[in-house]
């Protein structure tokens, strides 16, 4: 009898907790509560204040067209751009399904069905590649016409250039691009690249050396989570259903598990300090990997360049990008009677970051292993610190370390021109 009595308490309670629950996910989604508390712990941050700063900063940048189109994903228009969706050859893309491609374009930048971002179309007959990472696919140009594979079809018409480039790409990524893509009628290939190299080689040397260097780090996040592909499994679970239908409830929660319980450990992101050697390994398999890209050009009768993408700090100017915050590593210069300094920790605007203070250091030692090779010695041209001769800030040329402006874009194209023989 007590046995009973207990069991209709023990029903009795789990019931009023799954009522408690619903009513629970009621109130978050449908009564305003869940909004009104985000908007009162963003104001007491700042937050909201500074966003609307970043905002009014994307649309005098992109222009006032760009407000009309504004991506449901994200307010500035290439953060859609970053989602690395799994793809059947290249471990990732940006959108390239349909689905993905409709939330994903905007004004300001979008791809074809292919997955891959257009150009300007100059009609010729004779035709050319792009090749490489963020800046290749034109990560921080105003339109789809602001790339390096549309200016240079507006500069010139013997070569229609194709863009064949997508943000975060290595060299692995960029021969494999190629192989899909060259036809017989490419006459020039173009990569436009270095700088992902160094960075996803230095995190493979800091996570797993099983890994060859390049492969993309982020493969490790992708075997963790799959682990043995036969016995991997997809079914709907709560989870799911809860993102589904409880949308503010799902986003909650989520929230709630990466500050108390989130697994640290499945972000691969650490760096460590690395050896003289490791600069020599990773510009090794780099220079290897174009000169796969070299032969495989030449297969098809095409001129194959590795351009060697310019970057900020290897430049001596004056820069907004510099942080002056590591007083160990600092380049003194003089322009027009006034001295500057370039520290080791450059400022990345674009996320309100800075970068690792060894990236300098080691940037001068990867970057200058790779120009003195007998690899450059035939097939580089050095972009690196192209915008040195220009008497203006760098910052009116780049956006961040790596990323061009438009203008940034225009000087380097003037420059491929003037040191690539298109017939």
């Amino acid at each position: 009898m007590n046995i009973a009595k207990y069991f209709r308490i023990l029903i009795f309670w789990i019931g009023l907790f799954f009522v408690e629950l619903v009513l629970l996910f009621v109130i978050i989604e449908y009564s305003g509560i869940f909004n009104l508390t985000r908007s009162i712990y963003r104001i007491s941050i700042g937050y909201e204040e500074a966003q609307d700063k970043k905002y009014q900063d994307i649309i005098e940048y992109y222009g006032k067209d760009y407000s009309q189109s504004i991506n449901p994903i994200s307010v500035h228009p290439y953060e859609p751009f970053n989602i690395q969706y799994i793809h059947p050859f290249f471990l990732f893309s940006s959108a390239w399904r349909d689905k993905q491609i409709q939330i994903t374009n905007n004004s300001v930048v979008s791809v074809e069905p292919d997955g891959f971002r257009p150009s300007y179309d100059n009609l010729s007959s004779s035709k050319g590649i792009i090749l490489g990472g963020s800046t290749a696919f034109g990560g921080g140009a105003t339109s789809d016409l602001n790339t390096i594979s549309s200016v240079l079809n507006l500069k010139q018409s013997s070569i229609n250039f194709r863009n064949r480039a997508i943000q975060s790409w290595n060299s692995h990524q960029e021969l494999i691009s190629l192989v899909k893509s060259i036809n017989n009628e490419d006459e020039y290939v173009i990569s436009l690249t270095g700088f992902n190299d160094l960075v996803n080689g230095w995190a493979i040397k800091c996570t797993d050396e099983e890994l060859p260097l390049d492969a993309h780090h982020d493969f490790l996040l992708v075997e963790k989570v799959i682990g043995d592909i036969k016995d991997f499994h997809t079914y709907t679970n709560f989870s799911e259903v809860v993102r589904t239908y409880l949308p503010k409830t799902h986003r909650l929660a989520v929230k709630i598990n990466q500050h108390f319980f989130n697994d640290g450990n499945i972000k691969i992101t650490s760096f460590c300090d690395l050896e003289d050697q490791d600069f020599f390994d990773i510009a090794e398999t780099f220079i290897e990997n174009q000169l796969r890209m070299v032969k495989i050009s030449e297969s098809y009768g095409a001129n194959f360049y590795t351009v060697i993408q310019p970057n900020a700090h290897l430049h001596n100017i004056p820069s907004s990008l510099v942080d002056f915050s590591d007083q160990s590593k600092e380049i003194t210069y003089n322009l027009n009677g006034d001295l500057y300094t370039l520290y080791a920790n450059t400022y990345n605007p674009l996320d309100d970051s800075e970068y690792d203070p060894r990236l300098l250091n080691y940037s001068e030692k990867y970057f200058s292993i790779i120009l003195k090779s007998d690899y450059c010695k035939n097939y580089c041209i050095d972009a690196t610190n192209i915008f040195d001769n220009q008497n203006e800030p760098l910052s009116n040329f780049l956006i961040d370390a790596v990323h061009l402006k438009d203008s940034g874009t225009e000087t380097l194209v003037d420059y491929l021109l003037e040191n690539i023989n298109i017939k």
